[in-house]
């Protein structure tokens, strides 16, 4: 089952308190699912479009009976029934003040803690798991390739290159950097 494979998931501090459904939620809002209340067939047709939890998902517009979302790079639309067995979390309180980015979104020499994944490929995640890409592993950006794909980083004492795509996948906390 798609939606019970280890996403990013959030810290066991984290209040559950806070969530809503997503039908509540406001235009240009970013969210992060917590929870579907579906059954199975619903979940797991959710989560081939990218909406599981522990997704980020940008709340685009909201119409009358539907709800038009940026999940990754797609736009999708949701009847407002749907979205309200979906819960989320407002996506600025969800880390309390943690910040969290993509590791393709790191400049050259950032230096950052990998803190999650998100896809739901599970043979993608297994293959980031063994390249040795797994959670509280310090890496930093050492080159990209002149159109941006692959990226080459260094961890644990080797150098690795991913595709874009592969770095759009995993959740970083960057390092912060001492000034001299």
């Amino acid at each position: 089952m798609l939606h019970k494979l280890p996403f990013l998931t959030p810290p066991p501090n984290l209040s559950q308190s806070e969530t809503f459904p997503l039908a509540d939620s406001l235009s240009n809002q970013a969210v992060i699912v917590r929870r579907i209340q579906a059954d199975s067939t619903e979940k797991n047709r959710l989560a081939k479009m990218g909406i599981f939890p522990g997704a980020r998902l940008k709340i685009i517009q909201q119409t009358c009976g539907q709800i038009l979302l940026q999940v990754y790079h797609s736009r999708l639309a949701l009847g407002k029934s749907l979205a309200k067995q979906i819960l989320v979390q407002n996506a600025s309180s969800s880390y309390q003040g943690k910040n969290f980015m993509r590791l393709s979104e790191l400049k050259i020499g950032q230096k950052a803690v990998i803190s999650g994944y998100q896809s739901n490929r599970p043979n993608i995640l297994q293959r980031l798991l063994e390249m040795g890409l797994i959670r509280n592993t310090e890496v930093e950006v050492i080159r990209r390739a002149p159109l941006g794909d692959p990226i080459e980083i260094a961890l644990r004492g080797f150098h690795l290159s991913l595709r874009q795509f592969e770095a759009e996948l995993i959740y970083v906390e960057p390092k912060e950097t001492k000034s001299p």
